[in-house]
């Protein structure tokens, strides 16, 4: 197996994990009352928390510095933002609050990943010689 088909693997693996994360905890805290935005972005933490931790270790086997976190934490946010905002309008459009979160995570989860690869844990590029 090349090591571009085991990273793409081991992301999907900490997706479905963060995935199954952010939905059980969307669905948990809606139960208890929590509004429907507010459990999205509480849930998108959790599993970005867990993200970070498994994607930089496992995935990129990449250097956990301050400004990796710092752009990991801004992708995040990014994301969060995405999440919150993509299942308030969902359900203010009358879908079903989990149905929202289920439509919503794909999308918010291309976003980050695109994001997660290029800019938060990049390879830095070797300088060219002279």
């Amino acid at each position: 197996m090349t090591r571009g088909t085991t990273r793409f693997l081991r992301f999907g693996a900490v997706g479905a994990l963060n995935t199954a994360l952010t939905v059980a905890t969307f669905a948990l805290l809606t139960r208890t009352g929590v509004a429907p935005g507010a459990a999205s972005a509480l849930g998108f933490a959790l599993g970005a928390a867990n993200g970070y931790l498994l994607n930089r270790t496992w995935t990129f086997n990449a250097q956990g510095g301050r400004r990796t976190f710092g752009r990991y934490v801004a992708v995040q946010a990014l994301g969060a933002l995405l999440s919150a905002g993509g299942v308030s309008l969902a359900t203010d459009l009358t879908v079903r609050r989990l149905a929202a979160e289920c439509a919503v995570v794909p999308l918010v989860t291309l976003v980050t990943y695109t994001l997660a690869r290029h800019a938060v844990f990049r390879t830095p590029r070797p300088s060219a010689r002279v």
